[in-house]
């Protein structure tokens, strides 16, 4: 529970910095503030919708494998 509220406090200030949408904002403060993981997986899975890959789209191949190399090792609750 610890690292989701530390990973809700640092999308919290991606999302301050960066603009996200309002009701998207209002959705996080309120998810962080009742402490409801409902919430902030209605959140993610706005965001997901929201925000789009753009793997398909690298210029470079070597960005694409870069992509790869990502996504087959990141994994957000190990910090």
């Amino acid at each position: 529970m610890k690292k989701l509220i530390i990973a809700t406090i640092l999308l919290a200030c991606h999302l301050t910095i960066f603009c996200q949408s309002d009701p998207q904002a209002q959705l996080l403060k309120k998810a962080y503030k009742s402490q409801s993981t409902k919430l902030l997986y209605t959140f993610f899975d706005n965001w997901s919708e929201e925000v789009k890959s753009n793997e398909d789209e690298a210029q470079s191949p070597y960005v694409a494998e870069a992509h790869k190399v990502f996504a087959a090792f990141y994994q957000p609750m190990q910090i």
